[in-house]
């Protein structure tokens, strides 16, 4: 799977790729001016860039990573809403909940990076990995150099895909559920989608692909079941604009709306293990269960299916 170049600067896919799929793709310095070609050899720290399976009827197994999403000691009020996952919008409750997770905010690049130092841990050094959506290819970039993994990505927007080429990261300038039929099965050790199954126009597809071409796949996305979520929706009858939602209706890219529940009912559905998972939760990140739908920001979860 080494990335091989041709005289133009072009990127060709790993040997994972069907050779039919170099004819249909483009890489992103085709998108740019004639002339300009990807940096390939920049390290990363010379340019900072820019903000199926049949269904099953077995449970969502969650192996290992797993917390209970109870602060101890927990006031009855926040114990009873966490079992039953029901927000009252009473002064007592909110009050206890913004007392025990804050605003989570924290420190904006460590808050939009969290998710990188989790799976850095996880991802074994040498491995093959495929990255997803990889926007201006800051996680693939920091796994190539610390972890000397051979990688891929996948970016549909040409400018950040310029920008990842930029850090070293070889990227095929292409729309995910384009590419991922053009992988053969097993060929790559981790698949990371990363804050992107939320935008998908075929969530399903794209799932089922990854689970078919990755040994272990990784996926996160905003959680629309957190309690402040679901508060300003129930408070002002508009679509909540958060932290982690920033955006308004009308320009938003997240076309899904999922929580930490929706995603744990489709794996069991599908037979899909899900080996770990983490949150962001009133500024830390830990493991959680389901029952930190309500107190969980954004969700990191670590799945395969056998």
């Amino acid at each position: 799977m080494a990335e091989k170049k041709t005289t133009t600067g072009k990127k060709t896919p790993p040997a994972g790729v069907k050779s039919t799929a170099a004819d249909k793709k483009t890489t992103a310095a085709d998108n740019k001016t004639k002339g300009t070609t990807p940096a390939a050899g920049t390290t990363a720290g010379k340019k900072t860039p820019p903000a199926g399976k049949t269904a099953g009827k077995s449970p969502a197994r969650i192996r290992a990573g797993v917390g209970d999403g109870i602060p101890e000691p927990c006031p009855a009020v926040l114990r009873e809403a966490l079992d039953n996952d029901r927000l009252d919008l009473g002064d007592e409750l909110l009050a206890v909940l913004s007392s025990a997770y804050g605003n989570g905010d924290g420190p904006s690049e460590e808050r939009r990076r969290w998710q990188d130092g989790v799976i850095l841990d996880w991802i074994s050094p040498g491995s093959y990995v495929l990255d997803l959506g990889c926007g201006h290819g800051e996680l693939l970039g920091k796994l190539i150099a610390e972890m000397g993994v051979h990688g891929q990505a996948v970016e549909v927007d040409p400018e950040a895909a310029m920008d990842a080429m930029e850090l070293g990261v070889p990227v095929l300038n292409i729309d995910i559920s384009e590419v991922l039929g053009d992988f053969r099965d097993k060929s790559f050790d981790f698949v990371i989608l990363e804050s992107t199954v939320q935008t998908l126009r075929d969530p399903m597809g794209v799932l089922g692909q990854m689970l078919r071409v990755g040994k272990r796949c990784v996926v996160s996305f905003p959680n629309f079941g957190h309690w402040r979520t679901r508060r300003d929706l129930a408070a002002t009858g508009r679509m909540p604009v958060t932290s982690s939602l920033p955006f308004q209706w009308y320009d938003t890219p997240n076309i899904r709306v999922l929580t930490v529940k929706d995603f744990l009912d489709w794996a069991r559905r599908y037979d899909v293990t899900v080996d770990k998972a983490y949150g962001y939760c009133g500024g830390r990140v830990r493991p959680i269960a389901e029952r930190d739908n309500l107190v969980t920001e954004e969700a990191l979860m670590f799945i395969s299916r056998d």
